[in-house]
């Protein structure tokens, strides 16, 4: 029995193995997304304080704090790139890119550099500058915290309480995404939607406000632009969490 009890061993070994490797390879990919994307923070100076309103009290000396990108670099890097994405008190801080399909920045960074962490990308079918009345944003949901791993704090009203706006920053301007809404999804439903009427956009709007896991002041309007930024979920099979803003033009007037 002594053979039997090596070959046990051996195949045990090997499953070791094959599990530290695989494991290995996975921390390292991770690794290299982190790094790629931590350099590529050098492109946005992000002030110390930032406004979390659109139109903070019209002073003009709070117009300094708004984030500034350098896309002239970022272009020549990726000519992909479209906008910034900068959420405070998350990880979400990552240059936006759109492909001719929304396959191809799925498993490649902003260097274009093979990488399951992929890219934060906007939908192929939408405007590259966001004048459509909904925008579609994607990213994955990393283990590592990183990407849109943290939309899922807006699930509690805390959260939302605390951060209630995000930035796009695009090279023709700044803007705050005013949060409105964001729950967990099933892929089947209207969340995606991109093709409306005046009419069926505004039912649209009330549909997905009411769906929401966090309680919001702010009330989309048919004028409105939304984005939504889009992730996977755990909750159940093919599921997602959206988070629904209108997007303000942050200029100070």
């Amino acid at each position: 029995m002594k053979w039997l009890y090596r070959i046990v061993c051996a195949i045990l070994v090997v499953v070791m193995l094959v599990s530290g490797y695989q494991i290995w390879n996975i921390m390292a990919e991770y690794k290299a997304g982190e790094d790629a994307y931590e350099e590529m923070e050098q492109f946005i100076d992000i002030p110390a304080q930032v406004p979390t309103t659109v139109n903070p009290e019209g002073d003009k000396e709070l117009e300094s704090q708004f984030p500034v990108v350098d896309f002239q670099s970022l272009k020549q890097i990726n000519e992909d790139v479209v906008a910034w994405l900068y959420i405070p008190n998350t990880h979400v801080n990552y240059p936006v890119v759109q492909g001719s399909d929304n396959s191809y920045y799925l498993n490649r960074l902003f260097t274009k550099e093979w990488n399951s962490a992929g890219s934060i990308f906007v939908d192929y079918r939408n405007e590259a500058d966001f004048t459509d009345l909904h925008t579609i944003i994607y990213g994955h949901q990393m283990n590592n915290q990183t990407m849109f791993n943290d939309l899922k704090l807006y699930e509690d009203q805390s959260f939302y309480d605390q951060q209630p706006v995000g930035y796009l920053l695009t090279p023709e301007g700044t803007y705050l995404i005013e949060f409105f809404s964001g729950y967990v999804s099933s892929v089947d439903t209207n969340a995606w939607d991109l093709n409306f009427t005046e009419d069926s956009f505004v039912t649209w709007l009330q549909d997905i406000k009411s769906r929401s896991a966090f309680t919001s002041q702010v009330e989309p309007q048919a004028v409105d632009k939304v984005v939504t930024l889009s992730t996977c979920s755990s909750a159940f099979a093919n599921a997602r969490f959206v988070l629904h803003g209108v997007l303000r033009p942050a200029e100070i007037g």
